[in-house]
């Protein structure tokens, strides 16, 4: 554990004086969750700045409702400044329905049509998403959801990736003693 935090001490350090991204081939690392757990709440102009001091060259949109509002601006940004975002989450939960997805996950799909941003757009699921369903529901479940933000994304010229959020993969699934 004691190598972990000065591993991270190290990069903090590092990340200071460019030695960062000097010392990491920066195209194969991408910055991940830094938009919702970003406990100075940067604007989109901080946090491309941020990735640019840092060496990174792409990055996948996390968010939360709140971010929703200035997402577009941050994709201009970001296309701009030589970023790319790579992905976009999606959290799908029981007010996610075929044809009727909350309206955060319409805004992320109206935003990536308007601003034409081809990215993947990673789909999770609450851990108990699948609660109470036999296997062959949930199964059932997960390919219409599924199924039906892949069809948005395609009409968008995106792509859909599984982000196993919270061990979802095993939830839908017979539990681990079974297995």
């Amino acid at each position: 554990m004691k190598q972990f935090f000065a591993c991270i001490s190290l990069l903090i350090l590092m990340s200071g004086t460019g030695v960062f991204a000097q010392t990491l081939n920066m195209d194969n690392y991408f910055a991940w969750c830094i938009v919702p757990f970003d406990n100075l709440n940067r604007s989109p102009e901080q946090r491309i700045e941020m990735l640019k001091n840092l060496g990174f060259e792409s990055y996948a949109y996390d968010w939360r409702a709140e971010h929703l509002p200035e997402m577009a601006n941050e994709i201009s940004l970001a296309q701009k400044n030589g970023i790319e975002m790579n992905a976009v989450w999606m959290w799908l939960d029981d007010k996610d329905t075929v044809g009727n997805l909350s309206a955060n996950n319409w805004k992320v799909l109206q935003t990536l049509e308007e601003s034409g941003l081809k990215t993947q757009i990673w789909v999770s699921f609450p851990e108990d998403y699948f609660d109470n369903m036999t296997e062959q529901q949930r199964l059932e479940k997960a390919v219409d959801i599924v199924g039906y933000v892949s069809s948005e994304a395609k009409r968008l010229d995106c792509k859909v990736g599984l982000y196993n959020h919270g061990g979802w993969f095993w939830t839908a699934r017979k539990p681990r003693e079974n297995l």
